[in-house]
């Protein structure tokens, strides 16, 4: 998946953290990282094809970064 924000001034600093990270759908991290990552969040995840290779996956501590952005009483 490709968490895709909408960037625009009400878009929140979690949003844009996580805009454009690149995991894949069986990483233990996807449940965390799928929308809605705080209230009133209007970002998606988008599905990353083989049409899409070579796909630069986001690395491991900017994905762990990205799981400690999202609020903890939100999921």
């Amino acid at each position: 998946y490709e968490y895709s924000a909408i960037l625009d001034l009400r878009t929140s600093d979690i949003c844009v953290e996580l805009d454009g990270i690149k995991f894949r759908k069986d990483d233990a991290r996807t449940v965390k990282l799928t929308p809605p990552t705080h209230f009133n969040c209007r970002s998606i995840l988008v599905y990353v094809t083989t049409n899409d290779v070579p796909v630069e996956w986001t690395s491991e501590e900017d994905l762990d970064a990205g799981v400690r952005s999202v609020q903890k009483e939100f999921k």
